[in-house]
C-alpha cells in the first residue's frame, strides 16, 4: 500500500472529508492545507481550520513523504486554474524548501505561523478567523485532550487556542482589542485556564464557558458518552470509513513497531538542528538545557524553540532542577 507516512497523510485527508464542513473554497479558497504530522499541536488548529473552510488537511514528514505530498499538491493543478494551500506551521515544522518546490508547481501558498505552537493557533485566528464570535480553549500541554477539542470547535464552528499553565499567549492579550472584536465566548475545555486569567477576560466582557470532558456532550448534544457516540457517527458514516480507520490503526502499530526497532529510523525524520539535540540526549541520557547553546552552536532562543517543539512532539521530556531544565529522551525511546 505504501509507507506508513504516505498511509497518514491519506487517511487524514479521508477524515477530514468525514467531518460537516462548508463547500470546498468558499471562506477563503484553499484547495489544501499542509501541517506537520508530527506536530499535533499544529494538526488540530489546521484540522479546526480545515473543517471551517472544506480544505483537506495533508501531513508532512520533512525527509519522509515530502515526493508523496507534492504529487498530492501537484493534482490541485489539475483541477484549480489557480490552486492555493495553507501552510500552518513555521519554517522549522514545514521548511522553506518544501514550500517552494510546491511554487514551482504554480500553486499559490501562503503560511501562518508564530514562535510557539500557542502563538501559531492565536495568528490563525487574527489572521483567517477574525470575525469568530467564540473560542475554544485546551492545556497545550494536554494531547489526549485535542480530540475532544476539535469536535467541540466542529459544533460551535469556533477556532481553538493553547493555554500554557492556565494562562494565554500574550499575543491573545494583544489581539483582542484590535483583532477579535466580536470575541463574546470562550469555552475552557477541563479547566485549561486559571482562575485569574479567566477573571481578565469576565472583566473585558467575554463569558467564560467551563467544559468538563464528561459534560462536553451534553453541552454539543453528543449524550454524555460523547467520545464513543462520536467515533460511532465517523464509523457509520460512509463505507470507506472502515478503510480509513484501518489505515489511522495500521499507520500507529507501523510507527510503534519503527520505533521499537532503532533510534535511526525516528531520528530520520528529523530536521539536522533537532537530530543534533536529540542524538545528544540520547547519548548521554540528560542534559542540561543551558548547556546546549555552547555545545551547538546555537542560540538560546534557537535551542528554546527546538527544545519546545521536540517536547510537544514527544520526543523530548523536560524537568526544573535548580534554576535549568533537564532534558531526557522521550519513552519512545525506550519502547524498542
Amino acid at each position: 500500500m505504501g509507507s506508513p507516512s504516505y498511509l497518514i497523510a491519506i487517511s487524514l485527508i479521508a477524515l477530514q472529508a468525514l467531518l460537516p464542513m462548508v463547500g470546498r473554497g468558499e471562506v477563503d479558497g484553499y484547495g489544501a492545507i499542509v501541517v506537520r504530522g508530527d506536530v499535533y499541536a499544529d494538526w488540530v488548529v489546521a484540522a479546526s481550520y480545515g473543517v471551517r473552510v472544506g480544505a483537506p488537511v495533508v501531513t508532512l514528514l520533512p525527509g519522509v513523504n515530502d515526493p508523496e505530498v507534492i504529487g498530492l499538491l501537484a493534482g490541485l493543478t489539475a483541477y484549480e486554474e489557480r490552486p492555493r494551500i495553507l501552510v500552518i506551521g513555521d519554517r522549522l515544522a514545514v521548511p522553506e524548501d518544501f514550500v517552494r518546490r510546491v511554487r514551482s508547481l504554480g500553486v499559490t501558498v501562503d503560511r501562518v505561523g508564530g514562535p510557539t505552537r500557542a502563538d501559531t493557533a492565536v495568528n490563525v485566528v487574527t489572521q483567517l478567523w477574525m470575525d469568530c464570535e467564540r473560542v475554544v480553549v485546551v492545556n497545550g500541554s494536554d494531547t489526549g485532550m485535542y480530540m475532544p477539542a476539535l469536535l467541540l470547535s466542529r459544533e460551535l464552528n469556533a477556532p481553538i487556542l493553547f493555554s500554557t499553565s492556565g494562562e494565554l499567549p500574550s499575543s491573545f492579550w494583544g489581539a483582542l482589542d484590535t483583532h477579535l472584536t466580536r470575541l463574546g465566548e470562550v469555552y475552557v475545555l477541563d479547566g485549561s485556564l486559571s482562575g485569574a486569567e479567566a477573571e481578565a477576560l469576565r472583566e473585558r466582557g467575554v463569558e467564560i464557558v467551563e467544559i468538563e470532558p464528561e459534560e462536553a456532550g451534553v453541552h454539543i448534544g453528543f449524550g454524555r458518552d460523547w467520545l464513543s457516540q462520536a467515533a460511532r457517527e465517523i464509523l457509520t458514516v460512509k463505507l470507506g470509513a472502515g478503510i480509513l480507520v484501518g489505515g489511522i490503526v495500521g499507520y500507529l502499530m507501523a510507527a510503534r513497531r519503527v520505533g521499537r526497532r532503532s533510534e535511526d529510523r525516528l531520528l530520520s525524520v528529523l530536521m539536522p538542528d533537532e537530530r543534533l539535540v536529540v542524538g545528544m540526549i540520547l547519548a548521554e541520557g540528560e542534559v542540561t538545557q543551558d548547556s546546549l547553546p555552547a555545545r551547538t552552536g546555537f542560540s538560546k532562543a534557537k535551542v528554546s524553540k527546538l527544545v519546545q517543539d521536540l517536547i510537544d512532539r514527544g520526543l523530548v521530556m523536560r524537568e526544573r532542577r535548580g534554576k535549568t531544565y533537564v532534558l531526557r529522551p522521550a519513552k519512545i525511546f525506550k519502547a524498542r
